[in-house]
């Protein structure tokens, strides 16, 4: 709990303090918002983003993947689609 307290001394001093850079005062009275308040930590989640298609892909062998893209160019043909690139 001390260090608690001295956290908070620490704070309210910068605040205080007129000759205290305003970034740093700034800054602390964020910290106290968020722990009056308490605010959970900002994070970054990072997420695969991968889809279950994605990962069916991922497990097809090339022989599969080209006859997918076989059935493709059949179907394009066949509905008079645009020319192969």
């Amino acid at each position: 709990m001390s260090e608690s307290l001295t956290s908070l001394s620490a704070r309210l001093s910068i605040i205080n303090d007129p000759l205290a850079p305003a970034g740093d005062r700034l800054r602390a009275m964020e910290q106290l918002e968020s722990r009056a308040l308490g605010k959970p930590r900002e994070t970054v989640e990072t997420v695969d983003g991968k889809t279950a298609v994605d990962d069916a892909i991922d497990r097809m062998s090339t022989e599969e993947l080209e006859a997918w893209v076989q059935r493709g160019k059949h179907l394009r043909a066949a509905q008079g689609g645009a020319a192969e690139h």
